[in-house]
């Protein structure tokens, strides 16, 4: 950003022109690294469940808890 301002000046380009070009660039930016950043983000964390051994803590309360119903369809006799 900082030498697109400077080479825009240089040039002899209003410093509005060069403000509009640089908030397009940055919002391009943040656009194109947010499906990465989130991803990051996810990977971290379900690092971190894991860690936690969290999905062995779920599925024993799901054992203790209610009676869940099955989705399978069980043959007529």
């Amino acid at each position: 950003m900082v030498v697109m301002f400077a080479l825009g000046l240089a040039r002899g380009q209003s410093w509005t022109t060069l403000f509009d070009a640089a908030v397009a660039l940055a919002i391009a930016a943040i656009l194109l690294a947010l499906p990465m950043v989130v991803q990051v983000v996810l990977s971290l964390g379900s690092v971190e469940l894991a860690k936690q051994k969290a999905s062995r803590a779920c599925r024993r309360s799901r054992r203790s808890g209610s009676p869940r119903r099955s989705t399978r369809t069980r043959p007529a006799r």
